[in-house]
């Protein structure tokens, strides 16, 4: 370890990795603890399983590969059903 910071992109991966599994990790325990400390879930505005379900989407709009979307875009435009579901078909 040279002590110095790499921001180099296979580091902002592993960070980004690393911080979409304890946001998915922190979400599901304020759900799970909620279901079962309570049996189930209310309709509280404020209550920690909401906060449980935006930790989850902050997680996972983290780890969206974002590159993807205009590829989807065009596909759901043309209406290529196999290029939606398969990102593989896309043209780019």
């Amino acid at each position: 370890m040279t002590g110095k910071s790499d921001f180099s992109k296979r580091c902002i991966k592993y960070y980004k990795t690393l911080i979409t599994g304890a946001l998915f990790a922190a979400g599901n325990f304020l759900l799970y603890e909620h279901l079962f400390r309570y049996g189930g879930f209310d309709l509280e505005l404020l209550g920690h399983e909401w906060y449980g379900l935006g930790l989850i989407l902050i997680g996972t709009g983290l780890s969206i590969k974002w590159g993807q979307l205009q590829g989807l875009i065009k596909a759901i435009k043309n209406r290529r059903i196999r290029a939606i579901l398969d990102e593989g078909e896309r043209d780019g």
